[in-house]
């Protein structure tokens, strides 16, 4: 049994605990967040080997959801990848494991090293990036968690925490993570972290003298409890993975948040503020009659007929027969 152990390797033994997904203890105090293993092909190994590791990229999903992106990197045919995934609900899947080199920054430089895929981790977060869609609080600690963890376990500064943006080739050929993501939250979170791992435990303060009581106030009179509100749940379209139930659901059903299948959550319906139907008053407007007032007839008054005038005829007036003359015949005289 001893010597099977020994025959393993520190880099092997790396190996088989990041591949069991579970919270494991780093060297410094983090622990690595749960993780759910979705394994994809979309991978080869680092030129470098599984300790080439010094820069840390995020990238957004540019849509989808938590598990549609896992599926998506599943097929082989898609020839992309990335280490890690980060849903809107703070679960993480692990779709390539660390000492592999995942498929995610493309042609690309950091630091003056080409191709940045050899010696980084890729973290997808899922987002649309149009700059309007919100990272949620529990994305953003995930993420924290998550970085935070690889820069102690990987010895990966800080300030080589960068994103897709700033890395893809030629330059502005990416624009991700989206121009709404806190890139101050996520690395003052994780230096807050990595300086609270390495700091060593502070003796307790002591107890300050105890100050003579104050004499009591005259008891008010208890404010009546107001009726307690149902917890409603605000959903982002497009991610019902996300979806998870409000407290007072949680406890009744009692099933883990992490749990819940797509498309089977129960509802109940307290959940829900009940509409309240308020009663409308019926109002009668009295209108008086309206008798309509018609003008009188009108009688046409019409002209006499014209009688027309008709001008005597006129005789014509002839005058006397003019009798023609003839002139005498002229007999004509022959000479003898």
């Amino acid at each position: 049994m001893g010597m099977a152990f020994n025959s393993i390797n520190s880099n092997s033994l790396g190996q088989l605990v990041s591949r069991l997904g579970a919270r494991v203890q780093a060297g410094g105090g983090l622990s690595k967040p749960a993780v759910t293993q979705v394994p994809s092909p979309n991978h080869n190994d680092r030129p470098g080997g599984g300790k080439d590791i010094s820069a840390i990229v995020l990238h957004h999903t540019a849509g989808g959801t938590l598990d549609s992106v896992a599926n998506f990197f599943k097929n082989s045919s898609a020839q992309v990848s990335s280490h890690y995934i980060v849903g809107k609900d703070g679960r993480i899947v692990q779709s390539v494991q660390d000492d592999k080199r995942s498929w995610h920054a493309g042609t690309s430089e950091f630091k003056g090293r080409n191709d940045v895929n050899d010696f980084s981790l890729g973290i997808e977060i899922v987002n649309d990036g149009n700059g309007r869609d919100p990272f949620p609080e529990s994305q953003y600690k995930a993420v924290i968690d998550l970085v935070a963890w690889m820069c102690q376990t990987y010895n990966v500064p800080v300030d080589r925490i960068t994103g897709h943006k700033d890395v893809a080739l030629p330059r502005g050929r990416k624009n991700d993570p989206a121009p709404n993501f806190d890139w101050n939250r996520v690395r003052s979170g994780v230096e807050a972290k990595l300086k609270g791992a390495s700091a060593p435990a502070q003796p307790p303060k002591p107890a300050a003298p105890a100050q003579p009581a104050k004499p009591a106030a005259p008891a008010q009179p208890a404010k009546p409890a107001a009726p307690a509100q149902p917890a409603l749940q605000t959903v982002p379209i497009g991610s019902l993975d996300s979806l998870t139930l409000s407290g007072a659901a949680q406890a009744q059903y009692n099933q883990p948040l992490t749990e819940v299948p797509l498309g089977a959550i129960p509802m109940p319906g307290q959940v829900f503020q009940p509409a309240v139907q308020m009663p409308q008053p019926a109002v009668q407007v009295a209108q008086p009659a309206m008798q309509p007032t018609f003008a009188p007839a009108v009688q046409p008054t019409y002209a006499p007929p014209v009688q027309p005038t008709y001008a005597q005829p006129v005789q014509p007036i002839q005058s006397g027969a003019v009798q023609p003359r003839f002139a005498a015949a002229v007999v004509p005289r022959f000479a003898g």
